[in-house]
């Protein structure tokens, strides 16, 4: 027996060699579907009423909270609103980049720091407005920051465009038709020309 021989496995691998073997179809089990179930309508409706009495409870809870802190006087009622007279706009007042595109075709603009206006200068302006045929007078208010650039050393009042106009002193100007038609600087000159 010791001559036997082994038996080798010499086989050349080819492609009918690796083909594989055909595997076992296995059979998948499908999860079992519930079929959905209509519920009563008395679960329904018994759903509901509880929902209903639920919301209901929860405002009539929160309403004698709100009922009980107001009589306790946790929310102050003492306050009272404040007369107030009806609001006066001053229409004469302009903004200096508007002193040429008045509505009128002819009116004086006046340019000056207002918060030391003299009580005489103030008087012949408004007695001029009370003069029949008198133009309109429009004010410029130097002193607010908005129109404090025409504030300048030297008085430049020729000009036609606001943002190139420059004053020193009260200074009116007569527009017309958009234009600078002449200009009076110091309140001597524009007292006269008012008068």
């Amino acid at each position: 027996m010791a001559n036997k021989k082994k038996k080798t496995n010499n086989k050349k691998v080819t492609k009918k060699n690796t083909a594989r073997k055909p595997v076992r179809k296995q059979t998948i089990k499908k999860p079992e579907t519930k079929q959905k179930t209509v519920e009563e309508p008395s679960k329904v409706f018994k759903d509901f009423i509880v929902l209903v009495v639920v919301l209901l409870g929860t405002f009539v809870v929160v309403y004698g909270l709100t009922l009980g802190a107001s009589k306790l006087g946790w929310f102050d009622t003492r306050y009272t609103k404040p007369d107030v007279e009806e609001a006066k706009i001053d229409y004469t007042y302009i903004s200096a980049g508007t002193i040429f595109s008045r509505e009128e075709d002819h009116y004086f603009v006046l340019i000056g720091d207002f918060t030391n206006l003299g009580m005489y200068l103030n008087e012949v302006v408004d007695n001029y407005k009370e003069k029949e045929g008198a133009l309109k007078v429009y004010k410029v208010n130097t002193s607010e920051g908005m129109n404090s650039y025409l504030i300048g050393e030297n008085s430049d009042v020729i000009s036609s465009y606001p943002d190139r106009l420059s004053i020193n002193d009260y200074t009116l100007i007569e527009v017309q038709n958009g234009i600078n038609k002449s200009a009076y600087v110091g309140e001597e000159n524009i007292v006269q020309i008012l008068k």
